[in-house]
């Protein structure tokens, strides 16, 4: 069962971004109207939302890299790696890079700040953003049809006849096809609301599923072991 769709968690790490930058622009003081358009707790919220947003959706991004590596067998990096800082004595297993994404090695396998967090309600303000996710974005749409009027002609990629990579003015679209865009675009907002939804089951299933392989007897090595955890894990993201 695919728990993370990583192509909805990086749309909510690019408004979380947005809303990022607006809260900076507001904090140098050269326009006093703007320096009080948001309230602190407002201001506060955006900062937080898009560190949170940046911290989980960058790890998301690199665990399923290195599950993308492991299930193909491609361990040799990760071994010079390890061989460049290790002490005597030290094993190579690479079930340990997959679970720093959860623990960053601690003792007691808490975790730091930057690990994935246990529970996604840890990100209260992230969760915020991403219940409203749909009506934000339409508001932003309308704000800038506002500010900029028939200057704001929206762009949809496409492939040009040497299957180049061109960009095509909405306004030269079919009506038709427009309708069809317009519908896409707004189910993939709502889509993105729930984004967040199964993450809890999502890391206590990779907590699980890493504890398992880490102890079975049905591998004869530690790389064997590590492939096969990569392939199951691999099953809780939303293919691409």
């Amino acid at each position: 069962m695919a728990f993370i769709n990583l192509e909805l968690i990086g749309a909510l790490r690019n408004e979380a971004r947005h809303a990022f930058r607006l809260a900076e622009s507001v904090s140098y003081g050269w326009d006093k109207e703007e320096s009080t358009m948001l309230d602190p707790e407002t201001y506060m919220m955006m900062i937080k939302a898009h560190f949170q947003a940046k911290n989980l959706f960058d790890n998301l991004s690199k665990l399923h890299t290195v599950l993308s590596d492991f299930a193909a067998g491609d361990f040799q990096k990760y071994i010079e790696q390890f061989e460049e800082f290790a002490e005597d004595g030290q094993v190579f297993d690479p079930i340990d890079d997959v679970l720093y994404f959860f623990t960053a090695g601690t003792i007691d396998g808490r975790g730091t700040i930057h690990s994935l967090p246990p529970k996604i309600e840890q990100y209260a303000e992230l969760c915020a953003l991403t219940g409203s996710y749909a009506r934000i974005r339409e508001t932003s749409r309308t704000g800038i049809q506002k500010i900029f009027g028939d200057a704001f002609r929206p762009h949809y990629e496409a492939e040009g006849p040497d299957r180049e990579r061109t960009f095509v003015p909405e306004s030269e679209l079919p009506a038709d096809l427009v309708d069809v865009l317009h519908a896409d675009r707004d189910i993939k907002e709502i889509e993105t609301e729930y984004a967040l939804d199964k993450y809890n089951d999502f890391y206590h299933a990779c907590r699980v599923l890493i504890e398992v392989h880490a102890c079975s007897a049905e591998y004869e090595t530690e790389e064997e072991a590590a492939q096969g955890l990569a392939v199951e894990l691999l099953g809780y993201f939303k293919a691409n």
